[in-house]
């Protein structure tokens, strides 16, 4: 899990979305995590941390040499919400900071998924967590996405077309509050390894949602494989 920091990163708030280490270079994110409205571009990770408050060392803390957004991104759209961002320098790689799996099959059989994050746990309430979080989360039909997300309903300025079922999936649950919420977008939503015991592999990055936290409501999430196999 990485934890994504903007412009000179002068304080708490400047350390916003999250990402995915895949390779000793290479963080998976958000396309929308690129850049800050108040703090601007993405310029710092920070890899292999519980804490987001941690004060880290040269092992732990990254600069972002260059951003790589989906070709057909544009903002503040949340189709292909999707990039790669490359550090200034090989990552440190240890227990805390191993690159993840990318799902690469489909269909999805798993019902459900891991979603992480530093996000707040309270829709609207602007304090986002210190500690790294962790959530199970149901995953909908693609039926009952684009019910959800039709085109042109209720807070689809950003997804006017409405739900993408090639480059997107939800994630919530029916009947209880559990969801990802503000400061989750860019991190990744995992299901257990189909060949390797108490390994999991990422399926989604955590990409946009009308409100967090309503039963039956579910978040989209950008999927890895069409970006692994295009076309």
């Amino acid at each position: 899990m990485v934890l994504l920091g903007f412009g000179n990163v002068t304080s708490e708030s400047s350390w916003g979305c999250g990402g995915v280490l895949v390779s000793e270079r290479f963080i998976l994110t958000a396309g929308h995590c690129i850049s800050s409205k108040e703090f601007g571009p993405v310029t710092d990770a920070k890899v292999g941390i519980l804490e987001r408050s941690a004060e880290v060392d040269s092992t732990r803390r990254y600069k972002i040499k260059r951003i790589i957004k989906h070709p057909d991104y544009q903002a503040p759209s949340k189709y292909n919400d999707i990039a790669l961002l490359e550090t200034d320098r090989e990552i440190t790689l240890d227990n805390l900071a191993v690159p993840a799996c990318l799902y690469d099959g489909h269909p999805i059989n798993d019902s459900s998924a891991i979603v992480t994050g530093w996000g707040t746990t309270v829709f609207r309430y602007n304090k986002i967590s210190n500690i790294l979080q962790k959530v199970t989360l149901q995953k909908f039909s693609d039926e009952d996405c684009s019910r959800t997300y039709a085109p042109n309903s209720r807070g689809m300025r950003h997804m006017k077309k409405g739900y993408n079922s090639t480059t997107q999936m939800c994630f919530g649950d029916w009947h209880k509050k559990k969801d990802s919420c503000n400061g989750d977008s860019g991190g990744p939503a995992q299901i257990k390894h189909p060949q390797i015991y108490c390994m999991y592999s990422v399926v989604g990055i955590t990409s946009w949602g009308r409100e967090c936290g309503h039963p039956g409501q579910p978040a989209i999430y950008h999927i890895v494989w069409p970006v692994l196999y295009p076309g």
